[in-house]
């Protein structure tokens, strides 16, 4: 079995050899502890962009998952979620000041190198 990222999403997938040299892709197999889920990096960025401009407690836990799955992300990921941040603050969309507080540093967070081992 072959794992590689997926070209689309980003995610962990199985290449599943298709017909005439063309690649499918498949979710790979993973084992999950019980009260865990599994989500695709698609799911992060959608969770982030509901989240940017809400004035409510979305906003803190969507960062702290931001935060937390940032050695996951695709390194483009990373800077587009920055760039979303940096525009919706210039441009006051960004919410309450707290939120404000909350996506700057988030996005510092996501520009810190990231550890890989």
């Amino acid at each position: 079995m072959s794992l590689t990222n997926c070209p689309t999403c980003g995610s962990t997938v199985r290449v599943v050899s298709g017909d005439e040299g063309t690649s499918h892709y498949q979710a790979a197999n993973v084992h999950v502890p019980d009260g865990y889920v599994v989500v695709n990096a698609i799911h992060i960025m959608s969770a982030f962009r509901y989240a940017l401009g809400r004035q409510s407690y979305i906003v803190g836990d969507t960062a702290d998952m931001l935060v937390a799955n940032r050695d996951a992300l695709r390194l483009d990921w990373r800077q587009q979620i920055i760039r979303d941040i940096g525009d919706a603050i210039e441009d006051g969309r960004a919410g309450s000041s707290t939120d404000v507080e909350t996506w700057t540093r988030c996005a510092e967070a996501m520009a810190e190198p990231v550890a890989r081992t």
